[in-house]
């Protein structure tokens, strides 16, 4: 089995779960990834090949997520704090969302981490 990458949110190691179709990458923060769900083998004795294959599906998810996320929260010098009140006082203004999640976005378009709707 690959290594598993730590966690890009808190840095702690993740456990591999199998839930009999589908395996998973749970980290104990709360960070998770499901792999590719199985078909239901024809029989009960599936070589272990046959499971190997989806239990691959959940790591190169975790490890993909991983660098990604390493790379993608790489914060360029333009985002400031300053910049970042900018934003807030946007969506607070009449006509706007005020959800966390409309600021979250916002702040990540403005940086190109999500492309601009």
């Amino acid at each position: 089995m690959e290594k598993l990458l730590s966690c890009p949110f808190c840095g702690r190691h993740p456990t591999l779960e199998d839930h009999r179709l589908v395996w998973s990458v749970k980290c104990s923060c709360g960070a998770s990834v499901f792999g590719e769900r199985a078909p239901e083998p024809d029989d009960d004795a599936a070589p272990p090949e046959y499971w190997a294959r989806f239990e691959r599906t959940a790591i190169d998810r975790w490890n993909a997520r991983c660098t990604r996320t390493a790379e993608s929260t790489a914060v360029p010098d333009a985002l400031t704090k300053e910049r970042i009140f900018e934003i807030a006082e946007d969506l607070m203004n009449p006509g706007s969302a005020s959800h966390v999640i409309d600021f979250a976005r916002a702040i990540e378009r403005a940086h190109g981490i999500i492309p601009k709707e």
